[in-house]
């Protein structure tokens, strides 16, 4: 699929390419792994990511969903964790709590 600039200020779009919302369970292969709370069918992200950080539609880069796109010159940023808080963009905050905690 080829990116699109103007999906952005088009209001109308909200999602493109995007599963469906599911519902937040956890599943385990045997009565083992439910008892003990350890599915194998978890895969942890965490770790060291390569970020592109871009501040305008000038700095997109169409071709990075391409399999074979070398992303050797972009950053790392750690993951978990704030971009904001890495050295990317400015913190913004809000004084009210987030309406979705992402868990059940």
């Amino acid at each position: 699929m080829k990116m699109n600039n103007e999906w952005v200020k088009d209001p109308k779009i909200f999602n493109i390419n995007r599963l469906s919302a599911t519902a937040s369970i956890h599943r385990y292969a045997s009565i083992k792994e439910l008892k003990e709370k350890q599915s194998s069918f978890n895969y942890s992200l965490n770790g060291s990511w390569k970020f592109h950080y871009a501040t305008g539609f000038n700095q997109l880069i169409p071709e990075f969903s391409n399999k074979d796109y070398c992303v050797d010159n972009w950053d790392e940023i750690k993951v978990p964790g704030h971009i904001q808080l890495q050295g990317y963009g400015k913190p913004m905050y809000v004084n009210q709590i987030y309406p979705w905690s992402g868990t059940q």
